[in-house]
Parts: C-alpha cells; sequence; structure tokens
C-alpha cells in the first residue's frame, strides 16, 4: 500500500503550469510519471487529469479519474 501512496506524489509544490511542460515527472516511488497533453486535455500515466492546482498545507493535489499502480 506505501508503494501505492508513494506513486502519486512528487516532491515539492508542483504546478500544472510546470507538469504541461514536461513529458514525466519522477515519484516519491522513484518511479516516472507520463504526462501527456493531447487537444488540451491532460492525462497522467494514461488516467485524465479532472481537476488541478488544489493547494493544501503540506502540497498541491491534482485529481485524476483513476487509481495509478505501479508496475510491480
Amino acid at each position: 500500500m506505501d508503494a501505492v501512496l508513494r506513486y502519486h506524489v512528487l516532491s515539492g509544490r508542483v504546478m500544472m503550469a510546470h507538469l504541461v511542460k514536461v513529458e514525466s515527472a519522477s515519484t516519491m516511488h522513484g518511479v516516472p510519471l507520463r504526462i501527456t497533453v493531447e487537444e488540451g486535455h491532460i492525462s497522467i500515466n494514461g488516467s485524465k487529469v479532472i481537476g488541478s492546482d488544489i493547494a493544501v498545507s503540506n502540497g498541491v493535489i491534482h485529481i485524476i479519474d483513476e487509481v495509478l499502480l505501479p508496475k510491480q
């Protein structure tokens, strides 16, 4: 379970404006996420981003439409 949680976390306060400029981002699990932008839609490992840049006390939340699972 810890691996799944760390696979959803990036280090620092990463805003969507930064993510759309890169093709991948390294997770706290140590495995990069693939970021794509197609026709104005942003996806992370194929999961659609449905909410972004939600500021919280310990970082920023971006909401996706499914759980990401690291490869075993």
